[in-house]
């Protein structure tokens, strides 16, 4: 199981059962709900031989086109993928405030990881 798989799964276990998690980002069209999409944006090399240093972008996107109603629930949805986040040891991150497409209000949280170079697991 890859390291993006594996973050998947643990969060649709740890995140609210209302919110959509999405495996991937892709085009997001009318959302009824909130929505986060999980993609590996970044590899460098690690701190010691053997270990990548990875990043992974946490979109967590509000199902309200209204800015007002969208930043109600950012404010909070970010406090809780946060709180679920902050329990992973060993993971640095930071969240960006963004709009997607013009029109679904997001934010945009970057964990990066350390990964083993010799990684045997299968997608």
């Amino acid at each position: 199981m890859s390291a993006r798989t594996q973050i998947v799964a643990f969060l649709t276990e740890a995140l609210p059962a209302e919110w959509t998690v999405l495996p991937f980002a892709r085009d997001l069209g009318n959302l009824t709900k909130p929505t986060v999409s999980v993609e590996m944006s970044r590899v460098d090399q690690g701190p010691s031989q053997g270990l990548w240093s990875a990043t992974c972008t946490i979109t967590l996107v509000a199902p309200f086109q209204d800015y007002e109603a969208a930043e109600d629930f950012l404010e909070d949805g970010l406090l809780v993928t946060l709180g679920v986040l902050d329990g992973i040891p060993n993971i640095g991150l930071g969240a960006e405030r963004v709009v997607i497409a013009e029109k679904h209000h997001a934010y945009q949280v970057n964990i990066t990881y350390p990964l083993a170079k010799s990684d045997d697991s299968e997608e």
